[in-house]
């Protein structure tokens, strides 16, 4: 999904639109633009990590164990 807006003055005199009509018509538009970049972004992600795998591309994952143990020596958890 690509969001374009474009508003020329001559749009505006056409439609007998004020500028502080537009201004809100375009905070309306670009608010919700803002909020769908987030969808726009996962699916982005998951195009990616399915290519990645298509084409065997692996991404190492560097994986840590800790373990906690009391003062006497015993693992906790």
């Amino acid at each position: 999904m690509i969001l374009s807006v474009t508003i020329t003055v001559s749009t505006l005199t056409a439609l007998g639109v004020g500028g502080l009509a537009v201004a809100l018509a375009l905070q309306d538009t670009l608010s919700k633009s803002f909020t769908d970049q987030f969808l726009m972004q996962h699916e982005l992600r998951k195009r990616i990590l399915r290519r990645f795998a298509a084409e065997g591309v692996r991404i190492p994952v560097q994986v840590r164990g800790v373990e906690l143990r009391a003062a006497g020596g015993a693992a906790t958890g």
